[in-house]
């Protein structure tokens, strides 16, 4: 999972920045960094 989306993002770096192909990637990987954030406040808290 972690190796998968490492391997996109230097797929993603390689290519020209275009604000378009990278935008949506840089939402889905901050979603995924704050479910996971969550989920440990979580556990920690319960």
């Amino acid at each position: 999972m972690i190796q998968n989306l490492f391997l996109k993002s230097l797929a993603i770096l390689k290519r020209p920045p275009s604000p378009g192909g990278l935008f949506p990637f840089v939402i889905h990987f901050l979603k995924m960094i704050k479910k996971r954030c969550l989920n440990k406040v979580v556990s920690i808290i319960f």
